[in-house]
């Protein structure tokens, strides 16, 4: 068996598609710290930038399956983090709107 932490992204994306949790953590070990910092460049703070990174690692799990993989990961979790930080920044009123279902 492979570990986790010597499997490409693609082979990770593929493994937490299939069931594997542990997958997907290796991904967010990986990831997280640069997208932290590209999170702090919208947010000026640790603790907001945490909560973008979080919301878009969210958004990733949920959506793993659509990944097109017509980029890199890096690159599609990178835009996830940038739309987060947009979101951050530019919030909506929440008034009429209906909170959508977790995945």
């Amino acid at each position: 068996m492979t570990l986790s932490h010597d499997r490409s992204d693609e082979e990770l994306v593929d493994a937490f598609i299939e069931g594997d949790n542990k997958a997907f953590s290796t991904i967010v070990e990986r990831h997280r710290t640069r997208l932290t910092t590209v999170a702090r460049r919208y947010t000026r703070n640790d603790h907001d930038a945490q909560d973008v990174v979080q919301e878009a690692f969210l958004r990733a799990s949920c959506n793993l399956h659509s990944y097109r993989r017509e980029s890199a990961l890096s690159t599609w979790l990178h835009r996830l983090v940038k739309n987060s930080g947009y979101d951050y920044l530019n919030p909506v009123s929440y008034t009429h709107l209906t909170l959508p279902t977790i995945c």
